[in-house]
């Protein structure tokens, strides 16, 4: 009857969490086809570029910079296809009550959309400059691009950006490796980009909405396409450690309360000391401290069944001590799921102090599997005592 319960409680989670990434991505995207657009806009003029119809047999250059509208259609509309998929994407259901943190939600978003605008402006002007002889594209021995070609370029690395930024949004903290996507997204995903890389190589010869356009694979030269891919990898590679550096700093220092807002078991409060929320306080680590017991309680069923098992190797003395601790550190956490003020903290910190001592008693004297078993759950004993610590540190600090 209550593995229903349970299940419901894991499903709704998951789904929370992909809408976290599809939150996080459709920001991201936005903020990189926008300000993309806006600056290049503004801050390029391709007939300051144009080495003349003399050199390149071609028409002059426009006074500004911008994409067919049919190019910018065809990346909204792949990049809604492939959003989509995220709805059956692999999701790690959070262990704690989930709670919005915009704030570091939009945070992320910024770092990921700026990142890969930043990226590119930056083709944007090697592209155009790819005339100089003394530029990038001459230091790269990489012949001098058409505009016609500098428009898909520019098309096919803004659609490559946008799909690959699925990737890294949707790990949030991790690095894009960290969590496997799901069949579906995959698919999807290599759908768009192989659509948008077949389009970049062979669009036709001509002016769309009066704007030069020429296929990459046209002409002489044909690698073009293999570059940008090689330049949007690298800089998704970026993207991604940046974001995590991102979490790193919000975390060391407890930005938006990052740290903090979902140990506080009020829903609309996003600290212990929230003045519009007087019940905050006492909602602190409520459900941190009946998972604390919930782990110490495991681990003593486990440290019991591997004492009467009898396995050899097993010093059955050095159990019977690990199992004794274990119960002392549970009436201590008990002590602190009671006392929500001045005793918590204290509760929390003897219960580290006790598990610290357990493990050496584990490392030296109890070997094989179930050492490692109960090595393992004494890891996570502290782990969950370290957040309730944090929770508890923040209700007993003083209010503003």
């Amino acid at each position: 009857g209550l593995s229903t319960i349970v299940e419901g409680m894991v499903i709704a989670r998951q789904i929370f969490q992909r809408m976290k990434t599809f939150i996080n991505y459709r920001i991201a995207a936005t903020l990189q086809l926008l300000f993309f657009f806006f600056i290049a806009l503004f801050a390029f003029k391709p007939d300051h570029y144009d080495p003349g119809t003399a050199i390149t047999n071609d028409d002059p250059w426009p006074e500004f910079f911008s994409l067919p509208v049919i190019m910018l259609m065809l990346i909204t509309i792949l990049n809604d296809g492939t959003l989509i998929s995220i709805g059956y994407d692999n999701v790690r259901p959070s262990h704690m009550p989930e709670k919005w943190n915009l704030r570091a939600l939009f945070c992320t978003s910024i770092i990921l959309g700026v990142v890969a605008c930043g990226s590119s402006l930056l083709l944007v002007w090697a592209c155009l400059d790819s005339w100089n002889p003394d530029g990038l594209f001459a230091k790269w021995t990489l012949p001098p691009l058409p505009y016609g070609k500098i428009i898909t370029s520019i098309y096919l690395k803004v659609s490559i950006s946008d799909f690959l930024t699925l990737f890294s949004a949707r790990t949030h903290e991790g690095f894009f490796w960290s969590s496997r996507p799901s069949p579906i997204l995959l698919v999807c995903a290599g759908l768009a980009l192989s659509i948008s890389t077949i389009l970049g190589c062979l669009w036709p010869d001509g002016a769309t909405d009066h704007i030069r356009t020429v296929g990459l694979a046209r002409g002489d030269y044909t690698l073009m396409p293999l570059w940008i891919w090689i330049y949007c990898v690298v800089w998704w590679w970026i993207q991604d450690i940046v974001k995590v550096i991102g979490y790193w700093f919000m975390h060391r220092y407890n930005i938006f309360n990052i740290n903090t807002d979902q140990l506080v078991n009020m829903r609309a409060a996003e600290k212990a000391n929230d003045r519009k929320h007087a019940l905050a306080r006492q909602s602190v680590g409520l459900v941190e401290t009946k998972l604390l017991n919930a782990k110490i309680e495991d681990a003593i069923d486990k440290v019991d069944a591997a004492e009467k098992k009898g396995a050899p190797g097993i010093n059955r003395k050095s159990l019977q001590r690990v199992s004794a601790g274990l119960k002392i550190a549970k009436v201590s956490a008990s002590v602190s799921a009671k006392d929500a003020e001045a005793g918590a903290g204290m509760s929390v910190e003897e219960v580290e102090k006790q598990v610290d001592q357990l493990q050496s008693v584990v490392n030296s004297e109890i070997k094989g599997e179930a050492g490692e078993a109960i090595q393992k759950d004494m890891k996570s004993i502290k782990a969950t005592a370290e957040r309730l610590k944090i929770a508890r540190n923040s209700a007993s600090a003083p209010k503003k």
